[in-house]
């Protein structure tokens, strides 16, 4: 049982970074995705191809972090940030369990503005709507101390985030250059189709007057 286990200690503001470094992962890959794609196509307005890949990668997830709380206890951010989710005897979720938990029992702890999660500062366990509803608990492993990943998540989403403005905005620059060349290209067309029609209109006159 969890009550047996000596120097237990339940988190709270370490979940938030767990969650933001889960979060930075995702957009991070997601971002990658679209950088690769962009730089391959230049079909920056397809939403639908920005909508499936992010589904899609929503779906493989989804999968990837049941197998991780089914064998490490916690998704890619809670094992980075040290934590681990378990049962009231300590062991881990199932996918079932987890899928509950995450994408059930959230529900009701993202309602009326996110009380759910706000309880945790409250409950002597930091038990969370959804932990109370799934019956887990989310607890410090002391023995995994990673200070440093969140720090170097952020910097990654940070580049991934900058190189993808960059592209875009290196689209924009290109788009810009082609209308201008379009239009220059244009005008120096029409002075030359002018020039034409000056010669052919003045050649014969001056050719009589040099005759």
């Amino acid at each position: 049982m969890i009550d047996q286990i000596k120097d237990i200690k339940y988190a709270k503001f370490s979940r938030l970074a767990a969650f933001l470094v889960d979060s930075f992962i995702f957009l991070s890959v997601w971002f990658i995705s679209l950088f690769i794609f962009l730089n391959s196509n230049r079909g920056l307005g397809n939403v639908l191809v920005v909508v499936n890949s992010y589904l899609f990668l929503a779906i493989i997830w989804i999968f990837i972090n049941g197998w991780l709380y089914s064998k490490f206890g916690g998704s890619l951010g809670k094992i980075l940030c040290g934590l681990k989710v378990t049962h009231e005897d300590g062991s881990y979720l199932n996918f079932n369990d987890y899928f509950f938990r995450e994408y059930v029992a959230k529900i009701f702890s993202s309602a009326v503005i996110f009380l759910g999660y706000f309880y945790i500062f409250y409950n002597p366990k930091a038990q969370a709507f959804h932990d109370m509803f799934a019956k887990t608990y989310v607890l410090k492993d002391d023995s995994y101390k990673p200070a440093i990943s969140p720090i170097i998540s952020i910097i990654l989403f940070t580049l991934l985030l900058f190189m993808l403005m960059f592209k875009i905005g290196n689209e924009k620059l290109l788009s810009k250059i082609d209308t201008h060349t379009q239009v220059l290209s244009a005008e120096t067309e029409y002075q030359i189709n002018q020039i034409q029609k000056w010669i052919q209109k003045f050649l014969p006159k001056i050719t009589i007057f040099w005759c």
